[in-house]
């Protein structure tokens, strides 16, 4: 398993168990939630995608570039256009520098 998948895997777990309030899997609005839950998750997305970045850098330095399943990525994008960010542009990366 890549390592982006296993970061995925761990932020949709962390959602599921800890935001069911947002109902972002459900085809219902979300109810209303308080500023505090708000900047909560948007914490939670922003730490997230560092987390990506590392990995995804990670990944591509050992071969195992774009390994995700589209299905899960889906889902994490869901949640970060919640708190306003286009994952895939938050965790766009630069070619990796070649180290000699």
């Amino acid at each position: 398993m890549c390592l982006v998948s296993f970061v995925g895997d761990a932020y949709k777990r962390h959602f599921d168990d800890q935001y069911p309030k947002f109902g972002w899997y459900k085809e219902e609005a979300p109810p209303a939630v308080s500023k505090a839950e708000f900047d909560k998750l948007k914490e939670k997305v922003e730490e997230m995608i560092a987390l990506l970045k590392a990995a995804k850098q990670y990944d591509i330095l050992t071969g195992q570039a774009d390994c995700q399943m589209e299905e899960k990525m889906a889902f994490l994008r869901q949640i970060a256009a919640l708190v306003g960010v286009d994952l895939d542009k938050a965790t766009a990366l630069d070619a990796p520098k070649a180290t000699a």
